[in-house]
């Protein structure tokens, strides 16, 4: 019996000192990139308090999307990821205006995703088409870049912190935040931070 007694205030105890994860929700705009890597990221990082979801709309349009689904559901935190390439300027920054009102967080890419990629190779700090973007990962994965492809986060794990770096460096470049007007820039090393904290 006191042994049980014991045992019973030895997990109390650990209990107490354990640390619950905050829920987190990723919307993600893009079904094939986006969605692949932090899938990945949620899966090597064994990340079970993240949930990441799809919604192929305007930047605008996925805040509200964001904000049906906070009255919904519990979260602890809310993450918006974007591509700057499809939208124009008043739905960006009427995009920033909501988020910032509701508590998301934004995380956008100018042009697209997969400068996120580049920066894990090489601080990329002038404007060039995202329809470069393909040819440069060929170049540095020493394969054929393949958007849909389910191992990407894993295939740049051991690069990562170069990539945060460069894209902490090329955000300083500006001297003002404007998702739209900095090209090439992007945010996704800041989701990638703090999803790694809670690991």
């Amino acid at each position: 019996m006191s042994k049980t007694r014991k045992l019973g205030k030895h997990y109390q105890r650990i209990s107490k000192t354990r640390t619950i994860k905050p829920t987190i929700l990723v919307v993600c705009q893009g079904k094939e990139t986006e969605m692949n890597y932090f899938k990945g990221m949620k899966n090597i990082e064994r990340l079970s308090n993240v949930k990441i979801r799809f919604k192929s709309v305007d930047p605008c349009g996925m805040i509200r999307h964001i904000v049906k689904k906070k009255d919904s559901e519990k979260y602890d935190e809310l993450w918006c990821v974007f591509d700057i390439d499809n939208t124009d300027r008043i739905n960006v920054n009427q995009a920033i205006t909501l988020a910032k009102n509701e508590n998301i967080h934004i995380v956008y890419s100018n042009e697209s995703f997969e400068l996120w990629y580049i920066l894990h190779f090489e601080y990329l700090n002038t404007e060039i088409s995202r329809k470069r973007y393909p040819g440069k990962l060929d170049i540095y994965l020493g394969k054929k870049y393949e958007k849909n492809d389910p191992n990407m986060y894993q295939i740049l794990n051991d690069r990562q912190k170069i990539a945060i770096t460069n894209s902490t460096n090329l955000l300083k470049k500006y001297e003002r935040f404007d998702p739209f007007g900095n090209n090439p820039s992007t945010t996704v090393h800041r989701v990638v931070v703090e999803l790694l904290k809670h690991k």
